[in-house]
């Protein structure tokens, strides 16, 4: 076969052959119209050539958006990633890239990396960029992809100094096994792009221009232990002398050691200083807790273990594991065994024991004073006595063995394998539009547009977009609408809301504006005005500040952050749900909020069902329940066992199930909160419970999906039907005559006895304000792992570590008082940023929080921010309840505020931006994407339409922007909206 006479198609167009040679042929495609993908046609004088498999061809059309980083050095090599879309290709010498400034281009040299492989997106492309004759400014990225796809892209490259170095005539003691760290000293380190370590793969961190934080590489085997290792900066290589020693050893705990939460543990060894310094050193306990290392020699090291039992792996869940970490090192030292606190149960004890002494003692008193009366009364008085007695004695017994419970006996169940978060549309629309149904949000849905206005309408918002990422344009803009009087406090709140997602894509572009209106308040503010400047939330640029914040969090709270704040609201959810809650007013006996506990004493028996779902008895499912449930509150219970893990918008509704009793009295049997045999007192109805119906321990039910339009009745509901009433979580049955307005608060369960009933316990409902103190000790554990989680300096995210430090510069460009910039820093991360979070679960997860966790949440969200005060606030018997629980927690939290902000590790201008355009680019996918062109006609219509000669004088006499024209490009886009009239 002569291939000499070869032609060549590829989707139906001819690719020309060029090159034959050894069996093979090569071909320049053809021009194609779009898209496609094509076979491959093969002929030889004519005659078609059938291939072994067969082959097909895609042509792609590739677009460039974007490349970072924006500088290096003069001596080349740094990495140049260019984002974009189907940019990638296979073959060698499909790429020419160069960077230039009108005709004088420096080449930047295309590479592959393993990234490149995996990238199944098609959108990443990176070159080395050549070496420059000294600093310059190259304003265009020029990409050519074979020979005719030509792009540039009109964005500036900084040729920057290379780096100098500072020389220590010392040889580095390092271990065999590599992994510890090792400081270089010079200037202009944030010039490079990466700083790299041979035979090491993670980069060298760069906390500041003059340092460089490196990882030392394992020693080469079978090689001297003086060694040299090559450090790359970009283009420029540096060669350090390391002497390599034996790792360190370390002794095995002897058995199991006892932990009693105060003193320090002690882990012996040898060399452990030979190639480490303190700061290499991690000692891990648990699954999340850190030992406090104290002290350290070649021998020992000592270390305080945290207070709070960690999360653990093994069975008994107050044994956890010791691991010392060190470089590339990680050594299991043994087990330690938290001690039980009993002495908590020894002051519950004493105060309710006192509790019962004072009753006593006035009663006594009482029979003393009345000694005179009657016998008749004095007998009656006694009775009475005795019975207060007696009821205060099984109080304080209930309390007492109340108190027994601890974290241990819940673990289990606050297990989860899976947090439910909401998506990043639902998070961001919860955190800008809270209190709204962000279902009808018109920026989840395109403009409705006629055919007849298409044209002018794409137009407007074209020219409207181009005006919007103009940040002198948006600065001119802010300014204006925030005036005094311009706008009410909700509108600012919404204006705020909808210019923030009109800036989603673009985040560093959003960072810009935020940055130069904080540069203006703060360099205007006095220093009166100065202290409160962060506390009064009034302004547009703090609540774009704030919505910015809020954005950038999300990938953090997902990957670290999250999942504590889940297993606290967890925790509460679970410990108030343990005890009695009234279905009506969602008192509880276990609270934290005095508002809603429970202040009576309610007998109680707990026990488990067996539930068959929809009456599969294959899978038969163990809900724990309380006999004084309702029966609304027993099917939220089985739906929460059975859909473990799911979010709330994927578990049925109490409406959509009926709950049905497999071994009644009568055989099968329904029940609902109301029918026909539910007590009746003083025309109030009591809500049907367990106890009700005699449901016993391990009794067989099934939760059955209601048929909606079945006709059929149960035994125990006849000529009775279904009807919601003012309580969403409860069901009842009510007579076919009687409206449910005549049942309006006409139904009690717990509390709200009706007339002619008292409950004494009422009379000493004081005595059962231990119960707040009893459910604030369950929940304490999960309370500090949670809050010291959150001011975690290795937790915090690249965008609010930067953000604090721009704190830090404009507090010392403009002379702030360090108590003011400490409170500025306090109020943005506490009260702006994690309070939201922590008072209402819902904005980040997918659940339904009910009535009786809400308030709790809130009252941890308030001493979350009181810890973040400066200054202790005084408490006396007065105090709220809520402040009398953590007032020795709060002191304790707020000593390692101040420590938090000092370790935040220091973030790189080119780490912010590489992590500023990630995240924009995330934000473009679909799944995130909002509709940009509802944001900008809201935009528009509420507010550039009805105040539009202020914004448009005001941009007249901004100087910066006078060669601009945006008062005139305003206008024009103020003439094309108006015409095109677009409705959301």
């Amino acid at each position: 076969m002569n291939i000499e006479n070869a032609t060549i198609s590829i989707a139906e167009v001819n690719c020309e052959v060029k090159e034959t040679a050894n069996n093979s042929v090569s071909c320049i495609t053809g021009e194609v119209a779009n898209s496609t993908i094509g076979k491959i046609n093969i002929s030889v004088s004519k005659e078609p050539i059938t291939l072994e498999n067969d082959t097909y061809f895609t042509y792609k059309n590739p677009e460039i958006y974007n490349f970072f980083p924006r500088k290096g050095i003069t001596s080349g090599n740094t990495t140049i990633t260019i984002t974009g879309q189907n940019i990638t290709f296979e073959g060698p010498n499909r790429y020419n890239i160069s960077l230039c400034e009108n005709d004088s281009c420096i080449t930047c040299r295309f590479f592959q990396n393993e990234l490149y492989k995996l990238d199944l997106q098609d959108s990443t492309i990176m070159c080395k960029t050549g070496n420059s004759t000294g600093p310059i400014n190259l304003t265009e990225l020029v990409v050519f992809i074979d020979t005719n796809t030509h792009f540039t892209l009109n964005e500036t490259f900084q040729y920057l100094p290379d780096p100098t170095f500072e020389f220590v005539n010392e040889t580095l003691n390092a271990l065999e096994s590599g992994g510890a760290k090792f400081t270089i000293n010079g200037n202009g380190f944030n010039n490079v792009g990466q700083i790299t370590v041979e035979r090491v793969v993670e980069p060298c961190k760069v906390p500041s221009d003059n340092q460089a934080l490196c990882q030392i590489p394992e020693k080469v085997p079978d090689q001297p232990n003086n060694q040299t290792v090559i450090v790359n900066f970009d283009g420029i290589a540096r060669a350090f002398e390391i002497n390599y020693v034996d790792d360190p050893s370390f002794e095995r705990f002897d058995g199991v050691v006892d932990y009693n939460k105060e003193s320090p543990i002690t882990i012996k060894g040898k060399n452990i200083l030979n190639g480490a310094r303190f700061v290499d050193y991690k000692i891990q306990v648990g699954l999340d807790g850190k030992c406090l290392i104290s002290k350290i020699s070649m021998e020992f090291i000592i270390c305080v273990p945290p207070k709070n039992v960690p999360r653990t792996n093994k069975s008994e869940v107050n044994t956890v594991r010791v691991i010392v970490e060190v470089g590339r090192i990680a050594v299991y030292i043994g087990d330690i065994q938290y001690q039980e606190d009993v002495k908590v149960l020894a002051i519950i004890a004493g105060v309710l024991a006192a509790a019962l002494a004072i009753a006593v003692t006035i009663g006594i008193l009482a029979v003393f004073v009345l000694k005179k009366k009657k016998r008749k009364a004095i007998k009656e008085f006694k009775m009475e006595l005795m019975t207060r007695e007696e009821m205060v004695r099984k109080a304080s017994r209930e309390e007492f063995a109340d108190a027994q419970m601890t974290m241990k006996s819940i673990k289990s169940d606050l297990f989860t394998s899976k947090v439910p978060f909401c998506d990043y549309k639902t998070y961001v629309l919860r955190q800008l539009f809270p209190n709204q149904d962000i279902t009808t949000n018109p920026l989840l849905h395109g403009l409705k547009i006629s055919d007849e206005k298409k044209d002018v309408t794409e137009t407007a918002i074209d020219n409207f977009k181009m005006l919007l990422s103009n940040k002198l344009f948006l600065k001119s803009l802010v300014q204006t609408i925030d005036r005094p009087s311009m706008l009410t406090i909700q509108e600012k709140a919404h204006f705020s809301s909808v210019l923030s997602i009109s800036l989603i894509g673009n985040m560093t572009l959003f960072f810009d504006l935020i940055e130069c209106l904080m540069v203006d308040i703060i360099r205007s503010a006095n220093k009166k005005q100065q202290k409160v400047l962060f506390r009064r939330f009034e302004s547009i640029t703090l609540r774009l500040m704030v919505n910015w914040l809020q954005i950038g969090l999300y990938g953090q709270l997902t990957s670290n952050c999250g999942m504590q704040l889940f297993m606290l609201y967890k925790a509460v959810k679970t410990i108030v749900e343990m005890a009695p809650i009234d279905a009506l007013t969602s008192n509880s006996k276990n609270t934290i909020a005095e508002e809603k506990l429970l202040k009576m004493r309610i007998e109680h028996q707990s026990f488990t069902l067996q539930i068959d779902l929809n009456g599969n008895s294959d899978k038969r499912y163990h809900v724990k329940v309380l006999d004084c449930d309702t029966i609304s509150q027993v099917k939220q219970k089985c739906c929460e066992q059975i859909y473990k893990n799911n979010p709330s918008s994927k578990i049925p509704h109490n409406d959509e199930l009926s709950l049905e009793w497999q071994e009644g009295r009568a055989g099968k049997l329904t029940l609902n909160d109301i029918d026909n045999t539910s007590e009746r007192n003083n025309g109030m109805v009591c809500l049907n419970t367990l106890k009700h119906y005699m449901v016993k321990d391990n009794s067989r039910m099934a939760l059955m999906y209601k048929q909606r339009d079945s006709h059929n009745v149960n035994v125990n509901s006849i000529a009775f039907q279904d009807e919601s009433l003012a309580s969403e979580d409860i069901t009842l049955l009510v007579p076919e005559n009687v409206e449910c307005s005549e049942l309006e608060g006409q139904k009690w369960h717990l509390s709200n006895l009706p007339d002619g009933r008292s409950n004494k316990d009422l009379d000493f409902g004081d005595i059962f304000l231990n119960r707040l103190f009893l459910t604030k000790l369950l929940l304490s554990e999960c309370i500090d792992t949670t809050f010291e989680n959150l001011i975690d300096p290795q937790s915090s995210s690249i965008p609010i570590r930067y953000f604090i430090g721009m704190l830090d510069k404009l507090g010392k460009n403009f002379g702030v008082d360090q108590d003011v910039l400490q409170s500025w820093k306090n109020e943005c991360y506490a009260t702006r940023v994690w309070a939201p979070l922590i008072g209402k679960p819902d904005i980040l997860f997918d659940v339904s929080v009910p009535a009786y966790v809400e308030p709790c949440m809130d009252i941890l969200r308030q001493v979350f921010v009181e810890s973040f005060t400066q200054t202790a606030h005084k408490i006396n018997k007065e105090s709220p309840s809520q402040k009398l629980l953590f007032h020795k927690d709060i002191p304790r939290y707020r000593k390692l505020i101040g420590p938090f902000f000092i370790r935040l590790e220091p973030v790189t201008d080119n780490e912010f931006w590489s992590e500023m355009d990630e995240i924009s680019d995330k934000q473009k996918l679909e799944p995130m994407r909002f509709s940009r062109q509802s944001a900008l006609q809201q935009l528009y219509n509420l507010y550039i339409r009805k105040h539009k000669t202020k914004i448009i004088n005001d941009l007249e006499d901004m100087e910066e922007a006078t060669d601009l024209q945006l008062a005139n490009k305003l206008e024009e886009v103020i003439k094309l909206m108006d015409e095109s009239s677009v409705t959301c």
